[in-house]
């Protein structure tokens, strides 16, 4: 225990890191309270750097890492184990691209599905992934479970709008598939789902459209009352770190 957080205090800033037991119990589970372990340390990066560092420092003294967004996931896939490292990604939240020619969007981890959705909208486009904790769950959370909503009957869910990937692996390697990545003939990366999608990923990308109704309602769940008249926006690689894979030390 002091030798991890030894080494975590070499590579990221005091306030990043959480030890007091009171505070880091309240990491300990998603929406579902089954099956939840006691973690020894949450750590809340803001940079690709911090994330590779946190994995490359859980590898070489084989602790397991879970990854965490909002926590409003009913499955447990958030849910710590005991010992480990809760790698919340809440603090990587920034948008960092909207390209409203190529209707791309690059976004870090912690983007709150709200906030892309109202801000893409500012743009005329739309994004229709809308799980119903679309005001407070992230867009990490969202492709690391392979999200839908109400509109993917019609629009599809989450995995249809991913573009790009960049992924923090188990060592702290930097992985870039989809949009930026070189061509070559590989399996499927990028999709949520997929295993390169549930490591850690350090930025996404995608893709809005033009909603009929310009803004979306903010004390509102549900869907938009007339389909978007063109393509929706994808979201693309830039900063998005969410790790969706636990690192096992088995």
């Amino acid at each position: 225990m002091s030798d991890l957080l030894e080494r975590l205090r070499t590579g990221l800033p005091p306030e990043a890191l959480i030890t007091d037991p009171d505070v880091t119990a309240s990491y300990a589970h998603d929406m579902a309270s089954f099956c939840a372990g006691t973690p020894a340390v949450v750590v809340l990066p803001r940079t690709v750097e911090q994330v590779q560092h946190v994995m490359r420092t859980a590898t070489a003294l084989r602790v397991p890492v879970v990854p965490q967004g909002a926590r409003t996931g009913l499955s447990g896939a958030a849910n710590a184990t005991d010992g480990c490292v809760v790698l919340s990604l809440v603090k990587m939240d920034r948008i960092l691209e909207i390209s409203p020619v190529d209707r791309i969007a690059v976004v870090e981890p912690g983007v709150v599905n709200a906030v892309l959705s109202r801000a893409v909208n500012e743009h005329g486009l739309y994004y229709p992934p809308d799980p119903s904790s679309w005001e407070t769950c992230t867009i990490g959370g969202n492709i690391g479970t392979a999200s839908g909503g109400l509109c993917c009957v019609k629009y599809g869910v989450t995995a249809e709008y991913v573009l790009g990937l960049d992924v923090v692996l188990a060592d702290g390697r930097l992985l870039t598939t989809g949009l930026g990545a070189p061509p070559r003939a590989s399996p499927d990366t990028t999709s949520p789902g997929s295993s390169s999608a549930r490591r850690a990923a350090s930025a996404s990308s995608s893709r809005p459209s033009s909603p009929s109704n310009r803004s979306r309602r903010s004390n509102s769940s549900s869907p938009p009352s007339s389909p978007p008249p063109t393509p929706p926006v994808t979201l693309c690689s830039g900063s998005w770190n969410a790790v969706t894979r636990r690192h096992s030390s088995n």
